[in-house]
């Protein structure tokens, strides 16, 4: 699978956000940072 385009991430990474700041939620928030981060390497 490889690693996820840019563009990609950064919708993925600005859906995941808004569903945790609606859900208050900040596991999820995290947990979306983390995977973002993962998949770029970082």
């Amino acid at each position: 699978m490889g690693k996820l385009p840019i563009e990609q991430a950064i919708i993925f990474l600005k859906t995941e956000i808004r569903g945790a700041y609606s859900n208050q939620n900040r596991d999820k928030k995290l947990r979306a940072i983390s995977y973002i981060d993962i998949k770029l390497g970082g």
